[in-house]
């Protein structure tokens, strides 16, 4: 049975006003016709961004997966064990899923572009290193980061 507790007077959180709370939203409004306005982007441009966006999704997270399938020459060319090999498989979800805890507050501060940008090349320059790492080390390291 759970129990409830109350505040006291002097544990309870200070009261904050409509003003105060204003004063730390950050209100970005566009003048008339703006073209950096996405309301008034032209269509082809919204679905060209809205394509290579999904298409960004759908290759990263097709990434993880693939890799599955070369696992046994991974094991052959590497030599190392089937765990290990899962492991380089796992890591890259791990980074997966750990990433957005960085970029959503860097994308907060620098914009959603640089962000997607960044992330981006990092991606493909990691996917290269897994491509061509030597030892099962780099590949586990380099499919985290590229995750």
């Amino acid at each position: 049975m759970a129990s409830m507790t109350t505040l006291t007077d002097a544990e309870a959180p200070e009261p904050v006003s409509l003003q105060e709370k204003e004063a730390e939203w950050l209100w970005v409004e566009f003048e008339a016709n703006d073209p950096e306005n996405a309301m008034h982007w032209p269509s082809s441009r919204k679905w060209t961004v809205l394509g290579l966006l999904t298409m960004f999704t759908f290759i990263a997270s097709i990434v993880g997966t693939s890799f599955a399938i070369g696992s046994a020459s991974l094991e052959a060319d590497l030599g190392c064990s089937h765990e290990l090999a899962i492991l380089a498989l796992v890591t890259y979800f791990a980074g997966f899923g750990l990433a957005p805890l960085v970029l959503a507050p860097l994308s907060e501060l620098m914009g959603r572009s640089p962000v997607y940008k960044g992330s981006a090349v990092l991606w493909l320059i990691f996917m290269v290193v897994t491509a061509v790492g030597k030892n099962i080390e780099t590949v586990i390291i380099a499919r985290f980061l590229s995750g």
